[in-house]
C-alpha cells in the first residue's frame, strides 16, 4: 500500500479541539501504516467512530480516501494506493 498525505487537517477553534482532532488523524495514519491490506485497514477503521466527527472517508476499487469534514472544498488530506 502506498499511503500520501496530501493536504494538511485545517485548524478548528480552540487549541482543545485541535489537539483531539490531530490526535484522531495521527490514529487513522496510524492504522494506514499497520495495516497489511485493504482489508486490514477496513477492520482497523471500524473499531472506532471517533472519526466520524472530523473526517469523511471511503474507499475506491483500489483506493482509501479521507477529507476533512470542515473543508468546504473536500480537498482529500488522505489518499492510500492498495497494491
Amino acid at each position: 500500500m502506498k499511503t500520501q498525505i496530501e493536504n494538511p487537517v485545517l485548524l478548528e477553534e480552540t487549541d482543545a479541539l485541535n489537539v483531539q482532532k490531530f490526535a484522531i488523524f495521527n490514529e487513522i495514519v496510524s492504522d494506514a501504516i499497520m495495516a497489511k491490506d485493504e482489508n486490514h485497514l477496513r477492520r482497523l477503521l471500524a473499531q472506532s467512530s471517533l472519526y466520524e466527527k472530523w473526517f469523511k472517508y471511503g474507499f475506491g476499487s483500489t483506493h482509501f480516501w479521507l477529507t476533512d469534514k470542515s473543508d468546504r472544498s473536500s480537498k482529500r488530506i488522505l489518499f492510500i494506493e492498495f497494491k
